[in-house]
Parts: C-alpha cells; sequence; structure tokens
C-alpha cells in the first residue's frame, strides 16, 4: 500500500527533460486470467501510448528514457507482477521506479507527462482512512488496524478476569468483596487496554476509532480512553471477542467509515460554500480554487470526483487566461493548454500538503463549478485570473 508521504514525493518529481509514465492496472477477475494474459494487454497498451507519441518532437534522450521505462513495464508484469491492482511510476532518465500496490484499481491505462498523473491515488486515500477497531470484553481485547480495505490484527490482550460471582462459596470472602475484588480487576483491564491504544495511535497516528464488543462494556471502557482518542470515536458495533474474524470486523467498521465520510463530506460542502458567499475563508469554482492554490492558501481542496475541464495556463505567472487570447493578458507571457486543470489543482494541492477530498453526485458542488476549497488565509485576489 502506499501513504501521503509517498504520494507528496511522488508529486515532488518533474522535469522537461525527460517523460514521467503513470501506469495504472486493474486486474481482471481471478477466473479470467493469466500471468501471459496480463503481460499481452500491457505490451498493447504500452504500443498505443508510443504509437501515439511517435509524431511528437522529443529529443533522442527523451526518447529512450521512455522506451526504458515501457520495457521495466513489461518486465514487471512479465515476472508475475499483475496478479494485483497496481500503479506504476517510472522515469529511467531520472532513474526513478515506485510500484505500489492499490486497495483496488480505479482505472486502467497509461500516462505520459513532464510529472506523475496521482489523481488516482488521491482518490484512493480519501476512500481509504485509516482507523482503528478494538473489539474487547472484560477478560481481554483485540486491536485492530484498517487501512486500504486490509485488516491487520496487531495485538491480543489477555487478562485473566474471573466471571461474576452468583454464589458466595468461595473460601476467605463474601460475595461483595468478591465482586468489588472482580470490578477491579476489569477496571485495570479497560485501563491496559486504553493505554495501548493511545500508544497505537501514537505509532500509526490512525483517523478514526471503532469499538466493538457488549455495550455496558464499551460505555465502561470509553470512561478510561485518552481525550484525544474520544475525539476520533465515531462508532461502535456489537460483536464476540472470540467469534468474530477479521473480515467481520472489515466488514462492520467499513460500514460505519462510509457512512461518517458521507455525512462529514455532505457538512463540508455545505460549510465552504456558506463560507464562500459570505466573504469568508472559501472560495469555489475554478478560477478562484486555482488562484488560492497558486497563492499557498488552500487548506482543503474539495473535488467532484468527475470533473473534468481544460484550460489555457500561463507558463510566467500560473494565471488561467481566456481562451481567446494569444499570450497572458496580465503578464503578456506565453500560455499552454492543459487537457486536465483539475489534475494539476490536485498535484499542487499535494505539494502544498493540503487536504485533499473527493465527493460523487452532490448537486451543491456540481452548481458551484464541481471544485471549491477551504482557505488556511485570504489574500488580495490577482487580476491574472480569469473566471
Amino acid at each position: 500500500m502506499f501513504s501521503r508521504e509517498e504520494l507528496r514525493e511522488l508529486a515532488g518529481c518533474s522535469s522537461t527533460r525527460f517523460p514521467f509514465i503513470s501506469f495504472f492496472w486493474k486486474a481482471p477477475p481471478t477466473t479470467n486470467r493469466s500471468p501471459r494474459d496480463a503481460a499481452i494487454l500491457v505490451r498493447d497498451l504500452l504500443r498505443e501510448v508510443r504509437q501515439k507519441l511517435e509524431n511528437g518532437n522529443h529529443s533522442r534522450e527523451w526518447t529512450r528514457s521512455l522506451e526504458a521505462d515501457q520495457q521495466k513495464i513489461l518486465d514487471y508484469f512479465n515476472q508475475g507482477g499483475g496478479a494485483a491492482d497496481t500503479a506504476l511510476f517510472s522515469c529511467s532518465g531520472e532513474s526513478y521506479w515506485r510500484a505500489l500496490r492499490l486497495p483496488r484499481g480505479l482505472i486502467r491505462g497509461v500516462f505520459v507527462g513532464e510529472s506523475f498523473y496521482l489523481q488516482p491515488l488521491s482518490i484512493l486515500l480519501d476512500q481509504y482512512p485509516r482507523y482503528c477497531t478494538v473489539l474487547l470484553d472484560r477478560a481481554a481485547a483485540r486491536v485492530f488496524e484498517i487501512y486500504m480495505a486490509e485488516v491487520v490484527e496487531h495485538t491480543a490482550l489477555l487478562d485473566e478476569v474471573p466471571g461474576r460471582v452468583k454464589a458466595a462459596t468461595w473460601t476467605g470472602g463474601n460475595e461483595r468483596q468478591i465482586e468489588r475484588r472482580i470490578e477491579n480487576k476489569v477496571h485495570q483491564h479497560y485501563k491496559r487496554v486504553a493505554e495501548v491504544v493511545l500508544r497505537f495511535f501514537q505509532k500509526y497516528h490512525f483517523d478514526w476509532l471503532i469499538l466493538a464488543g457488549h455495550a455496558d462494556g464499551l460505555a465502561a471502557f470509553e470512561n478510561h480512553l485518552h481525550g484525544s482518542l474520544r475525539g476520533r470515536l465515531i462508532g461502535r458495533f456489537a460483536a464476540d471477542l472470540r467469534a468474530a474474524t477479521p473480515q467481520d470486523i472489515l466488514t462492520r467498521s467499513m460500514e460505519i467509515v462510509e457512512a461518517r465520510e458521507c455525512q462529514e463530506k455532505r457538512a463540508l460542502v455545505e460549510d465552504i460554500l456558506n463560507q464562500a458567499k459570505q466573504g469568508g475563508p472559501g472560495v469555489s469554482g475554478l478560477a478562484e480554487t486555482w488562484q488560492a492554490l497558486e497563492l499557498g492558501q488552500v487548506h482543503t481542496l474539495i473535488v467532484d470526483e468527475t470533473l473534468h475541464v481544460s484550460a489555457w495556463l500561463c507558463r510566467n505567472c500560473g494565471g488561467l487566461p481566456p481562451a481567446e487570447a494569444a499570450s497572458c493578458p496580465q503578464c503578456q507571457g506565453p500560455i499552454e493548454r492543459l487537457e486536465d486543470v483539475v489534475e494539476r489543482a490536485v498535484e499542487d494541492a499535494i505539494r502544498d500538503n493540503s487536504q485533499i477530498r473527493f465527493v460523487k453526485g452532490n448537486e451543491q458542488l456540481r452548481q458551484a463549478g464541481g471544485i471549491a476549497a477551504l482557505l488556511r488565509f485570504r489574500a488580495a485576489k490577482s487580476p491574472a485570473l480569469s473566471s
């Protein structure tokens, strides 16, 4: 899998001297594929790209770098690399190669440019936050990390706690004393589990926390959670500690996270658009959002997942001049056409360490141009950017 740090590393790679090739592979169904079939399909995809680029005015070293990249990708699949959804990033001229396994493939295709094509990875990071599910009862606990649709059980905590006493049959104490001893042992167990979860959070920095078990035990355990974890608690579900499988935990936890993410994104869109209307720290539409990105103002970029917009870009000042302009009306600099300005906006947001959220089917955002941003600060508008 991959992390935000790796995404920022990829976003920092660019060159006008050598091509950067991004290859996204969506594996066919397991009943319908063989390593040889995958290699043939990959070879066809690369051939199509090569044919499209043949008439370009490229240097010999540019062409040699691309040929070396394509051979690396073919070798990867000839060695059986097509069994899982994968993203490959290569620039032989810059001695760069990275293979990332994906939780699911969004697209299958090859992209060649002056930088890597990263929007599919940004979408996946937004769709798959890292979270922790703690399954516990009065005697034991299990801690799960869930990330990129995979679940890993990190630890099992087993504290021997006697069951509830039903009769005063123990020698040396009455039923009430024994009950107090048991409750104290349970209290210490919850406290130790809460400490382990806090250390787990400090190490892995998960986004959300989910609790599973019996309702009465969960309510008691919550009282022992550190304040920083209570703010990340987004849900609970009933489960038996010994009967639940990791797949059970994954399925139930993802249902809670998906519901929370949907609710959170709706609220975020409403807040940004309201801020934009009232002159607060929010902007909407391509022109104003692009300006905010150029000025480093963007805290959170929110984008309709289906948005695709082409535009003209000034290579000098970074403005978006009107389509009919021969040069930038602001600085008279040269302009170039961007086939997907949204892709460039996402790359800029990654480099600035801005949060990026992708939404699907939000009518409010669509009417506002499909793109908006929550700002870190406001700055004066630049006339270089047209609407």
